[in-house]
């Protein structure tokens, strides 16, 4: 987004950012464990990370409101930790991205998420370097907002209440957070609703094994994995 239309957009404080935000973030259940997620599109489709999901094809979410809901994993992606889930609602909020590109260092950031399991909660501290992070192919934004054992897979906001990242880990005894920055978000997403499909895939299968959408329903096209029947 261009500077000078991200100053019409309106600031929030961490109070406004919470409320502005938090109808979008979810809790996300699977035999990995507990994960966090928030909506990306008004289909019904969230946005967590893959190692919150693993090899699941259905996940229990759990959202705001304290309803709780079946997720189908349409589609995932282990070489990025992502993976999206359609979750059987009739309408649900949710986050715009923003660039990562458009923070500077110490600029306010803000994390929400369902750590241990406990909805709703808001972290607030600030974008701590000015370059991604490279681990083993990966990138990361570095931010000190904290995050704990449940909170990967949900937003790290900026002062628009515009996702800029995914939260994916965090080292426990520092101020050091990691997110993956939105513009691979973005990319990925694009790529899914480029399907005719998206976002129910009525006409193809998920593979666990590889993330991908498979139109052969008994053995993944991309991976070769073959499909319990």
């Amino acid at each position: 987004m261009r500077k000078k239309d991200l100053e019409k957009l309106p600031v929030y404080d961490a109070h406004g950012v919470y409320r502005k935000a938090v109808n979008a973030v979810v809790g996300v259940a699977s035999a990995m464990g507990l994960g966090s997620g928030f909506f990306i599109d008004s289909k019904g489709v969230a946005v967590t990370n893959r190692h919150v999901v693993g090899e699941c094809e259905d996940v229990t979410i759990y959202t705001h409101n304290r309803e709780v809901h079946r997720g189908f994993v349409i589609r995932s992606f282990p070489e990025y930790d992502i993976a999206f889930v359609k979750v059987d609602v009739d309408r649900n909020k949710y986050i715009k991205l923003s660039g990562a590109n458009e923070l500077m260092v110490g600029h306010a950031v803000y994390s929400i998420g369902y750590p241990v399991g406990i909805s709703d909660v808001l972290t607030q501290g600030i974008y701590s370097r000015p370059e991604f992070i490279e681990i083993e192919g990966q990138y990361y934004m570095l931010h000190s907002a904290k995050i704990f054992k449940g909170s990967s897979g949900g937003p790290l906001l900026n002062k628009y209440a515009r996702a800029v990242g995914i939260n994916t880990w965090g080292i426990t005894e520092s101020d050091s957070n990691f997110a993956i920055p939105s513009y691979l978000i973005s990319d990925l997403h694009d790529l899914l609703i480029k399907d005719e499909n998206y976002p129910n895939f009525s006409y193809s299968v998920y593979c666990p094994a590889c993330g991908a959408q498979s139109y052969d329903f008994l053995q993944c096209d991309e991976c070769g994995a073959v499909f319990e029947v």
